[in-house]
């Protein structure tokens, strides 16, 4: 059994459920404690800027939005996150074209080894 993420909170916001609770799975059966997972911008960044948090998984492109200004409050709390999108790193807003991202469809064992990298834990795969 994998416990390298035991102890942790990590926020997920992903408005797709069926995405949204095997990457809650799979970071569950890592360790960690989810924080979530919510599918809607507004609910991801009331957690966002609250709650105690050491890591994120962020959908990019949400049901009426995007997830950029969750991105900036974590950044500006300096909690790490990792962005799931199916865009291009060009595609991105200028601040967040270098940020750790899977592209979309992912797996879920490489979804767990960069969390484990973003925290600096294991280089990244």
């Amino acid at each position: 059994m994998d416990t390298s993420l035991s102890g942790l909170r990590v926020l997920v916001v992903e408005d797709e459920y069926f995405i949204a609770t095997d990457v809650a799975r799979a970071i569950t059966d890592a360790g960690a404690d989810v924080v979530g997972p919510v599918p809607q911008l507004d609910q991801g960044l009331a957690l966002a800027d609250c709650e105690q948090l050491d890591a994120a998984v962020l959908d990019v492109h949400l049901e009426g939005g995007f997830s950029y200004a969750i991105a900036e409050s974590l950044t500006r709390r300096g909690v790490p996150y990792l962005l799931l999108t199916g865009y291009d790193s060009w595609a991105l807003p200028e601040a967040l074209q270098d940020a750790p991202r899977l592209t979309k469809p992912i797996q879920l064992r490489t979804l767990t080894a960069h969390l484990r990298a973003l925290l600096g834990d294991a280089p990244c795969p």
